[in-house]
């Protein structure tokens, strides 16, 4: 079936990038452990990042790839696949792209509360900002630009908001990791803490190109779709010097008034005109959106946290959603529009059968160093290698004089802590490990010792 479709879709000009497989030792062998360890390595999963995935801890997973646990075929398939669904070479993957959640507010319950005992991030590591946002008085932010806000208002009524953009997404999971936790246990302390989701975005990444913008407006202009939907928008942005042929695209299908619509857009674009990243070695080519607010973003979530032990569960999910409001089609004359045939490009990102199977990724990254980085290298070390080069003593003697960044400091700090202690963690459950395993090796000599002395008796 998938050799036909891919003739089919090849023969009208749709490219279909091959399936990665890998080919794992059908036995456990010396063989099987290296290709594991090699492929984690080439992939750059953590030990901690698979035995997350498996539902086990660090020290279990690490004992089971040492050999110092037997690996049942169960759990040699489950590894496999594992390994196989945290691969970054796939064609899509998901993320939580946004998040705006609101918690009642009282007497008892400040953005501290929520901080420490939902996000657990220490409240010290927040700062105070010095203007409200969105009529909260206070706000909050941990990290710099694109931080997670916490916000709080003097009316009862506003409550306490938590918002993350897709940066704050990034930051949370980079949080996320080093304590060893998931999107859904946070949605879980969520609901467990009353709050109320007020918008949630589904970020499917299309890494390979699959779709095509441009085609799509197309089809929309000519009615070759059926959708839920009434309207939709398509903007195209422009810049007088790029490196690609054509420009950004953006495809709104959807009104933004209501609780649903799609953002379909060229990511790869976006970060040549943000970060100056070649369109080529841009790592998401394109990002199909789903964008849901208040009753649509709690049923979503709702669904999201059945998925947690559900493998397919969240893909099934968010292509049902899209698959339900939206398909492109291929205009066949004197046929009814219901006889019609899928789009191939559409088919392509639609159908299971094109694709390997897609997981929610975790993409932590420290935004607020890379972005301190980004702007050293691009707004000032021009002029530092100037004075470097023209006055290398009065530079240096600068350099001893400045003062340094104190929110930057304190960022750096908590997540230098988080790491400390998760450090501490993982060396007490190692040791705690091996010292069991010394006292059970050592229970079984006395045991035989003691058998031996009762039979000479």
């Amino acid at each position: 079936m998938y050799a036909e479709e891919r003739k089919e879709s090849e023969a009208m000009g749709v490219e279909i990038p091959v399936r990665e497989t890998i080919a794992f030792p059908k036995e456990i062998s010396a063989d099987w452990y290296q290709m594991v360890r090699n492929t984690l390595k080439e992939f750059h999963i953590s030990v901690s990042r698979l035995g997350m995935t498996l539902g086990v801890s660090r020290v279990h997973i690490t004992d089971l790839l040492n050999g110092k646990r037997s690996i049942k075929k169960e759990m040699k398939d489950s590894i496999e696949d594992a390994v196989i669904r945290l691969n970054p070479n796939h064609a899509l993957s998901l993320q939580i792209d946004y998040l705006r959640v609101r918690f009642p507010s009282d007497s008892e319950r400040i953005a501290m509360d929520i901080a420490e005992e939902i996000l657990e991030i220490p409240f010290s590591y927040f700062d105070k900002l010095g203007h409200g946002w969105n009529n909260y008085e206070t706000v909050y932010q941990y990290g710099l630009d694109g931080g997670i806000l916490l916000c709080e208002s003097a009316k009862e009524e506003l409550g306490i908001l938590l918002e993350m953009t897709g940066q704050a997404c990034r930051r949370m999971e980079n949080h996320l990791e080093l304590t060893e936790r998931t999107w859904y246990e946070l949605f879980r302390k969520i609901e467990r803490c009353n709050g109320v989701y007020k918008r949630l975005d589904i970020a499917v990444n299309d890494h390979h190109g699959i779709l095509d913008i441009h085609h799509m407006k197309l089809l929309l202009e000519d009615g070759s779709y059926v959708s839920r939907f009434r309207s939709y928008e398509f903007i195209r942005s422009g810049a007088i010097k790029r490196e690609k042929e054509g420009s950004g695209d953006t495809l709104y299908v959807g009104s933004k008034d209501s609780e649903i619509y799609f953002c379909i857009y060229e990511k790869d674009y976006e970060q040549f005109v943000k970060y100056q990243i070649p369109v080529e070695e841009a790592y998401i080519k394109n990002r199909f959106e789903i964008r849901l607010f208040e009753e649509r973003a709690a049923s979503f979530a709702k669904s999201m946290r059945s998925c947690q032990k559900d493998e397919d569960g969240l893909e099934r999910l968010c292509f049902g959603v899209i698959n339900h409001y939206l398909a492109f089609l291929v205009k066949e004359e004197g046929k009814e529009k219901r006889n019609w045939v899928m789009d191939p490009m559409w088919n392509h990102f639609i159908s299971q059968v094109h694709r390997d199977k897609i997981r929610l990724e975790m993409q932590p990254r420290e935004q607020s160093v890379e972005r301190s980085l980004y702007w050293v290298r691009h707004q000032c070390m021009p002029t530092i290698r100037s004075l470097h080069q023209k006055g290398k003593l009065l530079m240096e003697e600068e350099l001893e004089k400045g003062k340094t960044n104190a929110r930057l400091d304190r960022i750096l700090d908590s997540e230098e802590e988080i790491r400390w202690q998760k450090a501490a963690k993982n060396y007490y459950e190692e040791n705690l490990e091996e010292k069991l395993r010394e006292e059970m090796e050592g229970s079984k000599k006395m045991g035989k010792q003691r058998r031996v002395e009762g039979d000479r008796n």
